[in-house]
């Protein structure tokens, strides 16, 4: 029997580690479109370059729901707040979580601390789970819809991205027979 795995509500620790490390890659992920995507700014024009930072974007939209269980979850070491890009509110939850200890020990403050650090985290994970999709998407996604994206759009966006150089006529085509 291993000695290092727990069980929390009929979860495994295996499972919540699995869980937990397909959101390292997910936020990986997001960090590498976002490195691709000023490289590719700086390659082109800004417009080009806008364009395709949109549909790199596209295909890694941070989850509602992910940022919600981040909340929950690792809420106090600002885990939520790193994932959907406010890196600074992270920082602070981070801090504020990892000065509780010492002040713990020493004088009774560190508890009060913790406490805020939690309700913080819990507010969290209330306003992200009752804030509409749209909003969501409006304010972590750059507005982008999942659901509101047409075909016609699709091939309409492409088409400018071949005519400004960023696509060839086969990639073009091919992504075209892809969305058809």
């Amino acid at each position: 029997m291993n000695r290092y795995v727990f069980s929390f509500n009929n979860v495994s620790s295996h499972a919540f580690l699995s869980y937990l490390s397909n959101v390292i890659k997910r936020t990986v992920e997001i960090l590498m479109a976002d490195i691709i995507a000023v490289y590719l700014c700086a390659a082109h024009k800004f417009n080009t370059g806008k364009r395709i930072i949109l549909e790199l974007n596209k295909t890694i939209m941070k989850s509602k729901t992910t940022a919600a269980l981040l909340a929950f979850f690792l809420g106090g070491l600002g885990a939520h707040h790193f994932y959907l890009g406010k890196k600074a509110k992270g920082f602070i939850y981070l801090f504020m979580f990892l000065f509780a200890f010492p002040l713990m020990l020493v004088m009774g403050i560190g508890f009060l601390l913790f406490g805020l650090v939690g309700l913080f985290s819990l507010m969290d994970f209330i306003y992200l789970l009752a804030m509409d999709e749209h909003k969501f998407n409006n304010e972590f996604n750059s507005g982008i819809q999942s659901a509101s994206i047409s075909t016609a759009d699709e091939i309409q966006k492409l088409h400018n991205l071949k005519v400004a150089g960023v696509l060839t006529q086969e990639e073009f085509e091919k992504k075209k027979s892809q969305l058809i």
